[in-house]
């Protein structure tokens, strides 16, 4: 990178603001999604589950829509993504809750947000050295709490002074939030059209499929499997099961992001000093912990004596949930230290969304079906089996020092 330490310090600062308020915009989108779906569109569980096919799609087609748009540069591409999610919100707003329509408006919504996650984490990783990439990597997502502390906040505060009869309720109930979302947003995307990061604004790689990158495909699709489980279920648990309102979803995804103030930065800290390999395995063993958390929080709480809380040992599970997902930045890292060359890597990681996305669409319908003949206790049972998939590839990344030899060659 050629730019003198000021500017690229300016650059950081941009970066990090357009981060922060497109973060506030997406944490109120989904903080409230699936207790829309519930209280206004009255989605059943098997329903949840094949809804995540359409909504998912936009991220497998992140590959073929980053290679169409490859002579964008990247924070352009950045402005569309924020300008195609805000068209999917608008709609949402002033439209009928009919099945179709719903289904439509929630896949532009995904389009947005699926496009801007390769653009973000190859800005990152672009702001970055080798030395301190994982630091970046992880000070970004710091910004992102931040942003989400503010979404989660407003509509945690917002919805316990103005709660919603989820047996009655109408999308004008949800108006509020949305405005938000879209505002917040939109700032976002003026700060990302205000980006001058020269070797960003060359014509990029499209879309890689190496060999040499199959464990990295490999994990992203492990992970992908694993996100839906819990992005689409784990919510779906305190809704459908605990009757948690908007308000107390977004007080515990409110709980996720301050916490996250300081597992971040040990997240980043780690990847630097331990490598990707022990960090992803820790994940991985955490996880399990997770998934039996969700699946027998009632009977542990009746084990303990307290069987009318066992909410809040699966509400602590949500909110673990939530912190790590930061852990995943270490694949993004791995993947900086044994790219081919600099030119591929923000293709690369659109493959690796899509990918990812592979799991994402075809797992929650499998899912769903499961929670509804089996019940959720099963179909967390079975995650946990999902994570030992999860253990076994991270195993077979390199040790830090040989991913620091191939960094440097």
């Amino acid at each position: 990178m050629n730019q003198n330490n000021t500017d690229l310090k300016k650059q950081i600062i941009i970066f990090f603001a357009a981060a922060f308020f497109f973060a506030i915009g997406g944490s109120v989108y989904e903080t409230i999604f699936s207790n829309f779906l519930n209280d206004v569109c009255k989605i059943s569980d098997t329903g949840r589950g094949w809804l995540e096919l359409p909504r998912e799609l936009p991220g497998l087609a992140v590959v073929f829509m980053t290679g169409l748009l490859a002579a964008i540069s990247m924070n352009r591409l950045g402005v569309l993504s924020i300008l195609i999610y805000i068209a999917g919100v608008l709609g949402l707003m002033f439209v009928e809750p009919v099945y179709g329509i719903i289904v439509f408006l929630m896949m532009v919504v995904s389009t947005g947000q699926h496009l801007i996650m390769p653009i973000q984490s190859t800005i990152a990783l672009s702001l970055g050295q080798e030395h301190n990439r994982g630091r970046r990597v992880s000070q970004t997502r710091l910004v992102q709490s931040m942003g989400n502390i503010v979404g989660a906040g407003f509509v945690a505060v917002y919805f316990a002074k103005n709660p919603i009869d989820h047996t009655n309720a109408i999308t004008k109930d949800f108006h509020p939030a949305f405005i938000f979302s879209i505002i917040a947003a939109f700032v976002g995307a003026i700060f990302y059209f205000k980006l001058h990061i020269p070797e960003l604004k060359k014509k990029r790689a499209k879309p890689i499929l190496r060999k040499k990158y199959s464990l990295y495909y490999c994990l992203e699709f492990l992970f992908g499997a694993r996100k839906q489980i819990f992005l689409t279920f784990g919510p779906w648990v305190l809704i459908r099961h605990f009757e948690r309102n908007v308000s107390e979803i977004a007080s515990l995804y409110l709980i996720a992001s301050i916490i996250g103030f300081i597992t971040k930065p040990i997240i980043g800290y780690s990847i630097d000093k331990l490598g990707e390999k022990k960090v992803l395995i820790t994940d991985a063993i955490l996880l399990i912990v997770v998934c039996l958390g969700y699946g027998y929080s009632e009977q542990i709480a009746v084990n303990f004596g307290y069987a009318k809380y066992g909410y809040v040992i699966a509400s602590a599970c949500y909110v673990l949930d939530h912190l790590l997902f930061d852990f995943g930045a270490a694949r993004n890292t791995y993947l900086s230290k044994i790219i081919h060359s600099r030119d591929e890597l923000s293709g690369t990681l659109a493959t690796g969304v899509s990918v990812n996305h592979v799991a994402s669409m075809a797992l929650p319908p499998i899912a769903g079906f499961i929670w509804a003949t089996l019940g959720f206790t099963n179909l967390f049972t079975i995650a946990a089996f999902l994570a030992l998939f999860i253990v076994f590839a991270a195993t077979k990344i390199p040790n830090k020092a040989k991913l620091d030899e191939l960094a440097k060659a």
